[in-house]
């Protein structure tokens, strides 16, 4: 019911927005009345990748990622987001991804209220799903958005965000999310780290989930470096109870051409004291990929993409298992209302 009652009180926003006769307003101001314009402006986006995804089993098509993302300012101190994700819908029940209303106090802070994620680093959560293809396990393991409040405050280039969110589980227990975020620029703008840190509360009473988030991003030119230091720790409040630990480390080498775009990444994950036979489990990834963009800074572009993923997992012994997968397809960006 909440979910549904922010959608609608966006989509009057938005129709407003877009249908709203500035002549008339101006009329009515010119005739002495009190009502002033509202600067209000709006943009909605339809986003997302369509993929042939053969894999070592099988081939098959998929459009796992669409989103609907409307933008809009109501006043110059006032603006909101509503993402609704119209496929996966019959999966979770849900169709809004994300819908928060951000009020500018001043020129430093600002307060973002509503559903949006939690702002866990680094620089892998930073990129879209949409051109996202191999992913560590640390950023499978991420919580998604949830109704909350955050404060951004902003300061010589640098951002830091205190966040409240309600922790993505049902509980019978107050339970929240509470966490702090930075993301910098340093160098003009030639090196942008990420740090954060959050707790969370989990279904059972007593038990939390820690993220631990370093990153850094490295440019040169057309050149970017990237590298995240990830890390989870599930602590549960009970006798002969492991704390599985998730150790994610990514590493990504991209070269930002007008029309070629080649990334080169390698992730290194580690999980230790997995509940069961296996102890610990360690996996290795890499991948290769090439974007091509037929006109400059074109809303559509395609790509292909070659990634593999070994994991070994410790059973008394040690089982070793491969994964690979190629990725052709299109991701594609367009702005239907402006």
């Amino acid at each position: 019911m909440k979910n549904r009652m922010a959608v609608f009180l966006i989509i009057f926003l938005i129709i407003f927005s877009a249908f709203a006769d500035e002549s008339k307003l101006e009329d009515i101001k010119s005739a002495g009345s009190s009502l002033a314009p509202m600067p209000m402006s709006t943009v909605m986006n339809l986003r997302g990748r369509f993929d042939w995804i053969h894999t070592d089993h099988q081939s098959q098509f998929s459009t796992e990622y669409l989103r609907l993302i409307t933008d809009g300012k109501v006043t110059e101190t006032t603006k909101f987001s509503l993402t609704l994700k119209p496929l996966e819908t019959a999966v979770d029940g849900n169709m809004v991804d994300s819908a928060f209303v951000t009020k500018k106090m001043n020129d430093s802070f600002s307060l973002l209220i509503g559903k949006h994620a939690p702002f866990i680093g680094g620089r892998e959560n930073d990129y879209s799903d949409y051109d996202l293809f191999l992913i560590s396990h640390f950023k499978s393991a991420l919580p998604g958005a949830t109704p909350g409040v955050s404060l951004q405050y902003e300061f010589a280039d640098q951002t830091i965000y205190l966040q409240a969110l309600k922790a993505p589980l049902e509980n019978k227990h107050s339970a929240y999310t509470y966490g702090v975020a930075y993301y910098g620029s340093l160098v003009s703008g030639k090196i942008i780290p990420i740090f954060s840190y959050h707790q969370e509360a989990t279904a059972r009473s007593g038990d939390k989930n820690k993220y631990l988030a370093f990153g850094a991003q490295a440019l040169s030119g057309t050149t970017i470096v990237e590298f995240d230091w990830l890390k989870k720790s599930e602590e549960k409040n009970g006798t002969n109870q492991k704390n599985l630990d998730t150790t994610s480390m990514v590493f990504q080498l991209r070269y930002n051409h007008e029309r070629i775009k080649p990334f080169a990444k390698m992730i290194l994950d580690t999980l230790e004291n997995i509940d069961g036979a296996v102890t610990k489990s360690e996996r290795t990834g890499w991948e290769a990929g090439l974007e091509y963009y037929p006109v400059k800074e074109e809303d559509l572009h395609y790509h292909i993409v070659y990634n593999s993923a070994e994991t070994q997992e410790k059973v008394g012994g040690t089982t070793s298992s491969t994964e690979s997968k190629v990725f052709v397809g299109a991701t594609f960006s367009f702005n239907i209302l402006k």
